[in-house]
């Protein structure tokens, strides 16, 4: 759909309308933070915006999982590797995982990668505040949070434990 189609629509909080949910079809206003429950966020000039939630659903256990990998990596350690490969099979993390965290790509760029995002209208703009974006939206909305937290007991399940530690 676009922009035009909805011109002159409002939201259901009578908020004018930018986009129209690919997954439902609600009208919505991710400016006006007027969305509906499928909306994630914006991908704008390459960062996500409008997600208050991402850094500790997705971020903080993508980076944990590089820095594991990096370590075994640098250890040359094929054996944890394996066993890394094989439990991420069991947790039903997209394959793609391994080569993404290899190469440290950052969170948000591997999100979009692991996980099947519909997109909503492509906005770009000029001036001095130029950019170009479109919003993200997932059918299942906890889709990145399930993923994070498999990352998470990814590596608390093969990091070595000191002693004294539980």
């Amino acid at each position: 759909m676009s922009a035009e189609d909805i011109r002159g629509l409002k939201t259901p909080n009578g908020e004018e309308a930018v986009e129209r949910c690919p997954v439902c079809g609600r009208l919505n206003s991710p400016g006006a933070c007027d969305t509906c429950e499928h909306f994630y966020g914006s991908a704008w000039d390459g960062d996500l915006i409008w997600n208050d939630f991402f850094e500790t659903e997705m971020g903080k256990p993508w980076d944990a999982l590089v820095e594991f990998i990096r370590e075994l990596s640098e250890a040359k350690d094929k054996g944890g590797i394996e066993k890394a490969k094989l439990l991420a099979k069991k947790l039903s993390i997209p394959a793609k995982w391994l080569k993404l965290a290899r190469r440290e790509v950052g969170a948000f760029s591997a999100m979009k990668e692991l996980v099947k995002f519909q997109v909503g209208l492509r906005v770009v703009t000029d001036g001095m505040l130029s950019g170009e974006g479109y919003s993200l939206y997932l059918e299942d909305p906890g889709v990145v949070e399930n993923l994070g937290k498999n990352f998470t007991r990814l590596v608390n399940k093969l990091k070595p434990r000191r002693r004294g530690t539980r």
